[in-house]
């Protein structure tokens, strides 16, 4: 079955607000195989810009007969792949690079920042089984250790600078690297998950649970952990969606498919039937201490027309004072998204 992965643009003037965006271009690729991993598609996970208007992109994306524009790629490097690339803001096509192994490799997050500095993060195995491809870096085939969890920072030409796998070997910790922000230094901090407490890199982390690491930007180094103030053991890679405004504060959306707990405060989600799941919006210090957070709807899983049915499906966005966030509902008489008919 064809996936593709979808990335467009489109471009407005700002002064002619009230006019209809302007459509510019629209690029469609992908492969012609399929997405092993549960719960993953074909898509972009992550985009970001420079000060040039280039525009990057993360991707998870299978092995089998990848075309991203004018490069084809016949073979990956074993079952599901990662691809980051890029285009100029004319929708001319720049560079791609693969990163993956002989395992199932997961895209974490990707930022940008205004020189054209671009971080990724994700999973690809390193270790026992083959080697582990980065854009234009290899980790060789290891039997001493297995790790999974990785971070690398690529130039604006799409070289690799460095990569850095920190963490603990996989099969002892598990951990997961689930998205990336940019503090207000322009630090790569890193939203993960750890399944068990450990010292990593000389850091503590105490508890199963979410933490935010931030890196050194030169030398790929960890200089920082926080843990946010909520506890949820699941690592949940694709449903976490992250922000960091210019005081280093976090906003964070999550579907919650059990307890969440916030602060003092303890987010259960009623068994079902009828709700299967809910959105939390939450707000968190640059010390990781909770300020608020909103329970937003839920999911019935068993009523054609769901009151409740309201979700928060992208990531947070951030404007002065403003925070604007995307969701869905239903169309009906009683529909409402957070209480707005």
């Amino acid at each position: 079955m064809k996936q593709i992965t979808f990335f467009l643009c489109l471009l407005t003037t700002l002064h002619l607000s009230a006019q209809a965006p302007l459509w510019q271009w629209i690029n469609i690729d992908g492969s012609t195989g399929n997405i092993q991993l549960s719960g993953y598609q074909e898509s972009v996970r992550s985009m970001g810009t420079d000060a040039w208007g280039n525009i990057y992109a993360i991707s998870s994306i299978s092995s089998s007969t990848t075309r991203i524009d004018t490069l084809f790629k016949s073979g990956g490097f074993g079952f599901d792949d990662v691809v980051v690339y890029s285009y100029r803001c004319d929708g001319t096509f720049r560079w791609a690079r693969f990163f993956g192994s002989s395992n199932n490799d997961r895209p974490g997050g990707l930022v940008v920042t205004p020189q054209g500095d671009v971080y990724v993060c994700g999973q690809v195995i390193v270790g026992p089984y083959s080697d582990a491809h980065f854009g234009n870096f290899i980790f060789y085939q290891n039997n001493t250790y297995h790790k999974s969890s990785f971070i690398a920072k690529l130039d604006s030409a799409g070289q690799t600078q460095w990569v850095n796998l920190p963490g603990p070997d996989v099969s002892v910790v598990p951990n997961m690297f689930i998205n990336m922000v940019l503090d207000n230094q322009d630090n790569p901090v890193v939203f993960a998950w750890f399944g068990d407490s450990t010292v990593w890199d000389g850091f503590h982390i105490p508890q199963i649970g979410h933490y935010l690491i931030t890196f050194d930007p030169i030398t790929g180094t960890m200089s920082k952990v926080i843990k946010p103030d909520f506890q949820h053991d699941y690592h949940g890679q694709n449903r976490f969606k992250i922000t960091m405004d210019t005081d280093n504060n976090l906003f964070l959306s999550v579907e919650n498919y059990g307890q969440i707990i916030l602060g003092q405060d303890t987010v259960v989600r009623p068994p079902p039937p009828p709700i299967t799941t809910q959105s939390i919006l939450a707000r968190f210090d640059s010390t990781g201490q909770k300020m608020w957070h909103q329970v937003v709807g839920g999911v019935f899983s068993q009523h054609s027309n769901p009151i409740p049915y309201q979700l928060l499906t992208g990531k947070p966005t951030l404007y002065k004072d403003y925070i604007y966030i995307a969701g869905e509902t239903q169309s009906h008489s009683n529909s409402n998204f957070l209480g707005v008919p």
